[in-house]
């Protein structure tokens, strides 16, 4: 499916944002584990991103992160749902 353009900037910007705690060393709490998407395991990984959307541990957050992962999961190609993982191994602000 098509990726829409809100789509494509919130994921610019999340890069965006990743690269400079990167840049500043930062750790995050939890450990990043890079996350294997391939065709047996892609709808699996698309539940377990969203299920992990909406359950940050802030009302808001989950609600915002949530429902933006169940609008726009389906549409994001494996290499996406990497970046999108790694993002939500990060600790919350």
């Amino acid at each position: 499916g098509a990726v829409f353009p809100e789509t494509m900037i919130a994921l610019a910007h999340s890069r965006r944002w990743l690269q400079r705690l990167r840049a500043v060393n930062f750790t995050s709490a939890t450990t990043s584990t890079s996350i294997d998407v391939n065709d047996g395991n892609r709808e699996n990984v698309r539940r377990r991103l969203l299920y992990r959307s909406q359950q940050r541990g802030w009302l808001e957050l989950d609600l915002v992160m949530g429902q933006w992962a169940q609008e726009n999961l389906s549409s994001l190609n494996d290499e996406l749902l990497k970046e999108y993982s790694e993002l939500l191994d990060e600790e919350n602000p």
